[in-house]
């Protein structure tokens, strides 16, 4: 845990999901917190056209539950946007 952020390992060949298109040794899932409603990001990533990949989907965060929107930088790592549950 670092502070109010966390920071998630996951072995190349784990059952876990979603996670990068390519999970190897230096791919990355990265996860990043929105202080805006996550209706207001997925109509904003819809008008830039970056495909959603999952969500929104129900997450047990650092701090409690969480609401989650999956999608992928170009080299196919899956970056997180998530929101704490109010």
């Amino acid at each position: 845990m670092l502070g109010d952020m966390a920071l998630r390992l996951h072995q190349a060949d784990t059952a876990s999901s979603p996670k990068a298109v390519r999970p190897t040794p230096g791919s990355i899932d990265l996860c990043v917190r929105s202080v805006l409603p996550l209706e207001e990001m997925q109509a904003h990533l819809d008008t830039l056209q970056i495909p959603i990949e999952e969500g929104p989907v129900p997450r047990r965060g650092v701090q409690g539950p969480i609401t989650s929107l999956y999608l992928r930088d170009p080299d196919g790592n899956l970056i997180e946007i998530c929101r704490p549950h109010r």
